[in-house]
C-alpha cells in the first residue's frame, strides 16, 4: 500500500526508505524528539518531510509569528534543513 499506519515513535521501516514523509500527528506525539529522530532515520538523503503542527497543541497560543513559535519543533530536527 502507498499509505501505512504505524507507531510514530517506532516506525517499521529501514533507514533511508523514503523520499517523502508526512505526519499530521507531530503535535500529538508522546515523545516528539523520538518522532523527529524516526523521520530523519527513514528519510533518504535529500528527502522531504512535511509536518502538520498545531500551535494550540504546542501551548504557544495564537502566535503572531509562527516561525518563532515553532522554534522548539525545528530544534528537534538536528540532521535536517528546515524551511
Amino acid at each position: 500500500p502507498l499509505v501505512r499506519r504505524a507507531d510514530i515513535h517506532r516506525l517499521p521501516f529501514a533507514h533511508d526508505s523514503f523520499d517523502f514523509v508526512f505526519s499530521a500527528s507531530f503535535d500529538r506525539a508522546l515523545v516528539p524528539a523520538l518522532l523527529a529522530s524516526e523521520v530523519e532515520r527513514t528519510l533518504k538523503t535529500g528527502g522531504v518531510a512535511a509536518m502538520l503542527v498545531s500551535p494550540r497543541r504546542l501551548n504557544v497560543g495564537n502566535a503572531i509569528n509562527p516561525f518563532y513559535s515553532l522554534s522548539p519543533v525545528v530544534a528537534l530536527f538536528r540532521n535536517s534543513d528546515v524551511v
